[in-house]
């Protein structure tokens, strides 16, 4: 579903579209009349914090997704991309954890 937005009485503003893809599909979330790229860009900035608040354990599994800024013609405007990466602290962290788990369950005891 694409939600649209125009500001009333604009005459120099743009059309701008975002785009999400999960690597599953595409499709576009918003539509929006904006004065420029820059305003654009920002917007998609604040969307993407919406939608990360969103689907937070999702993000938290580290899905990629991207978020495609197009212009009224079509055009890629800007792009982001986001991935929750572990750290090497972290994964050690979740392994010494497991193992630890691992090495007090009765059945691994001997």
């Amino acid at each position: 579903m694409i939600r649209t937005f125009l500001v009333a009485g604009a005459r120099t503003m743009s059309i701008f579209q975002f785009h999400i893809e999960d690597g599953t599909f595409e499709h576009a979330v918003e539509q929006l009349e904006l004065p420029n790229l820059e305003a654009a860009r920002l917007y998609a900035a604040s969307l993407s914090q919406t939608l990360i608040a969103e689907g937070a354990g999702r993000f938290a599994r580290g899905e990629a997704w991207q978020m495609h800024v197009t212009d009224e013609l079509g055009c890629t405007c800007c792009s982001l991309k986001f991935a929750a990466v572990p750290t090497q602290e972290q994964s050690s962290h979740s392994y010494s954890a497991m193992a630890a788990k691992a090495f007090s369950d009765p059945r691994f005891v001997r």
